[in-house]
């Protein structure tokens, strides 16, 4: 496997972002694929995107 590659974090990023507006998952999922989200977003330097 090895160190996640940059287009692997940011794709992880994506999902991430996808699952927090997923309004079939609980709401407890929800947020934590958010914080998912904006962990990832810091690492690789993006603005953030509203999730």
């Amino acid at each position: 496997m090895g160190v996640p590659t940059e287009l692997d974090l940011a794709i992880e990023e994506r999902a991430a972002i996808e699952r927090a507006r997923d309004s079939r998952c609980p709401a407890a999922d929800r947020d934590f694929a958010r914080g998912v989200a904006l962990a990832l977003e810091w690492m690789l330097g993006f603005d953030p995107i509203e999730a």
